[in-house]
């Protein structure tokens, strides 16, 4: 395995992105958010493999509920399985220099400073450069024991001074805070890599040229007062390019590449505005509290952890934990911080039962947990307010089973290069015993639920999950993602569907209940619920490349959780 492997892979995925509209979106904002707003069509070979990096290996994606190099796992060639490893596997980190010579293999032994492991970077390219002391920023690739491989966007910096100012706050976060030194692809971008300052045009000229732009397109958004109010509601920059591009796209035919930029342009001149005025935001202020408020979670899950460890009873060590998180004072309606949530969500629910399974001496093994971990996730996601053990319903608990486990099973499968059913019915017992758990420990009422979906689901995902893993892997060549019915049982490579979701027949074309081929092999009955792309072959005749099958039961929960716009 080369670096070079690796980064083709990536760029392989970025292809298969960019043929479906939602996930290409997704990919846009990504990059605008990753860059800083600036314009990332002209990046380095460098920044745009830091950011698939980014986007495929760190960044949830809301199609997915996971990273993407998950949730598109079940289509990569089983050939390309090591490589997959190697990315899942991946950190992005600060590493010094330690040793250039007199090691086998031609490798440079490095120390990562955020958490203090010593590895031997295998790149004989990178040794002829590399100087002890040096810094590399960037994600490294496990291969065998300590031996990783170097992105390939990765940089070297030879800052002796940067060096110690780095090595004694990561040390120093890394001995109070252990998993606050943890650092990410994003956080790296934006300390090392990204421009101190941009020149930025006043905004009148700016706002002119784009409106002087827009009004010689014809287009309806050539209002002064309108482009303001889209900018300032507008919570990212991609959140204001998306929807203006996507309405010039469809009521002009104006060179969406020339408006891209002049709207980027706007958008820098409006943030550069708003943060200059006295009363504008104090960014290193906000930086600075924010980055208390995480040191204090931090800690106090930090604390909580250890009592665990310790046997402490559980219930102080919860109040303690609220305590420390200021969840105790009677505020309900005024705690305005998502982040306390993501702690006291589902998850002291999955560290309790942790907990309760290693006391009676049977531990969670490694998958389970990851497992567990994925459906407190998947809850936490789901439920407004945040989820919490009173929230878990009957619904909520379907949604998984239907929509989320054999998605987890087919990762899994994978990984493992094992067979779906096998992974399926572990996955089935861990979801069964940790439902059974809470009815018994916290009150629940699952257990009909989980008795209703063993005798008519089971079976049905089973199936389902081997249609998925047996449909075509041929890239797609227009529009993808789009969920549909099958209206018949599919009969010589054909098959009737309609639309699931309201509004795919308008973004289709006009796509109604009708007959069409189906480009590989895909064995699905009517009632099955189908994730298709659309492809028109040489011949002109329209057919479905099926992505992902799910039983017809998975249908409320598809529409409940799914926005229209899902393609």
């Amino acid at each position: 395995m080369e670096a070079d492997d690796l980064k083709d892979l990536l760029e392989r995925l970025e292809a298969r992105v960019r043929q479906d509209s939602g996930l290409a979106r997704e990919l846009e904002e990504s990059a605008l958010r990753f860059h800083g707003g600036r314009d990332h069509t002209s990046q380095s070979s460098a920044a745009e493999q830091r950011h698939r990096e980014y986007f495929f290996l760190e960044r949830e994606s809301p199609r997915f509920g996971t990273t993407p190099i998950l949730g598109l796992a079940p289509e990569i060639d089983a050939e390309d399985a090591e490589l997959v490893d190697a990315l899942c596997g991946s950190h992005a980190s600060l590493f010094e220099v330690l040793q250039t010579e007199g090691l086998e293999s031609r490798a440079v032994r490095v120390e990562d400073l955020a958490s203090g492991r010593v590895l031997l970077l295998a790149d004989a390219d990178f040794r002829g450069l590399a100087e002890v002391g040096d810094l590399i920023v960037g994600r490294v690739f496990p291969l065998r024991g300590d031996e990783a491989l170097l992105s390939a966007g990765a940089a070297r910096l030879h800052d002796p001074e940067l060096l110690d100012a780095v090595k004694r706050d990561l040390g120093q976060t890394r001995s109070e805070r252990p998993r606050a030194a943890r650092l990410s692809q994003l956080e790296l971008e934006e300390l090392f890599f990204r421009p101190r300052s941009q020149s930025v045009r006043a905004l009148e000229h700016v706002e002119a040229d784009l409106l002087g732009f827009l009004e010689g397109a014809g287009s309806d958004l050539a209002v002064a007062e309108e482009m303001r109010e889209l900018a300032l509601g507008a919570e990212s920059v991609g959140a204001f390019l998306g929807p203006l591009l996507e309405d010039l796209a469809f009521d002009t035919s104006c060179d969406l590449d020339v408006a891209r930029k002049l709207a980027l342009e706007y958008w820098q001149a409006q943030q550069a505005l708003r943060n200059s005025a006295p009363n504008g935001p104090k960014r290193a202020e906000l930086h600075r509290e924010k980055q208390a408020e995480a040191s204090a979670r931090s800690s106090a899950v930090e604390a909580f952890e250890r009592g665990r460890a310790q046997g402490k009873n559980l219930d102080e060590l919860f109040q303690e934990l609220e305590s420390a998180l200021g969840l105790n004072e009677g505020e309900e309606e005024d705690v305005d911080s998502e982040a306390p949530w993501e702690i006291v969500g589902i998850a002291p629910i999955v560290e309790e039962y942790a907990w309760d399974r290693e006391r009676v001496g049977e531990p969670l093994e490694e998958e389970e947990r990851r497992q567990v971990l994925s459906m407190a996730q998947a809850w936490d996601a789901l439920a407004r307010p945040p989820a919490s053990v009173d929230s878990l319903d009957a619904a909520m608990v379907r949604d998984y089973a239907l929509i989320e486990l054999p998605r987890w099973v087919r990762g899994q499968a994978f990984r493992e290069s094992a067979h779906e059913a096998a992974c399926l019915l572990r996955a089935w017992r861990n979801f069964d015993r940790f439902c059974a758990w809470l009815d018994a420990e916290h009150s629940t009422e699952l257990g009909a639920t989980i008795q209703s979906l063993r005798e008519d689901w089971l079976g049905d995902a089973e199936r389902c999950l081997a249609l998925t893993h047996g449909s075509s892997a041929d890239q797609c060549t227009a529009d993808g993602g789009l969920w549909v019915r099958a209206v018949s049982d599919a009969s010589r490579s054909e098959i009737e569907i309609e639309p699931l979701l309201p509004g795919a027949s308008r973004r289709q074309g006009g796509l109604g209940k009708r007959k069409v081929s189906i480009r590989g092999s895909c064995e699905a009955r009517a009632g099955d619920l189908l994730r298709v792309d659309f492809d028109t072959g040489r011949d002109g005749a329209s057919g479905v490349l099926v992505r992902e099958v799910l039983p017809g039961g998975a249908e409320e929960s598809l529409r409940d959780r799914r926005p229209s716009s899902s393609s």
